[in-house]
């Protein structure tokens, strides 16, 4: 493999980690959707299934995020090119990961709450 290959490669796998971000914004905002939508029709059991899968989801971008990641520093390897120390790469993949973290743990509490937090601010 050429090291032009190899860096259409890498370049490949960066772009990933962006599809996989951009994936869990749309499951993110289709859940909080679902949940204003049908608010009060959405039983105790099926509100267990909707978080055990926007977690599975979530935790399917994350993975994609490290492996993609992992991929590139492998591919920077083959070239024997060092991985850049930009401190603004790192702080990047920490704020993703935050940002996952975060959101992951706010939605799955307003799967079970929203219905009451509307009630609440209706009256």
């Amino acid at each position: 493999m050429t090291e032009h290959e190899v860096l259409d490669l890498i370049g490949m796998h960066v772009g990933q980690v962006d599809t996989a971000f951009e994936f869990w914004l749309t499951i993110s905002f289709g859940v909080l959707v679902a949940l204003h939508i049908a608010r009060s029709s959405i039983t105790r059991q099926l509100k267990v299934l909707l978080c055990f899968l926007y977690v599975s989801a979530t935790l399917i971008a994350v993975f994609h995020t490290v492996g993609d990641l992992l991929q590139a520093f492998e591919y920077m390897k083959l070239i024997q090119q060092e991985s850049p120390a930009n401190p603004w790469n790192a702080m990047g993949a920490l704020l993703r990961l935050i940002v996952f973290t975060v959101g992951t743990v706010s939605i799955s509490f307003a799967i079970f709450r929203y219905d009451a937090w509307v009630i609440e601010n209706d009256t």
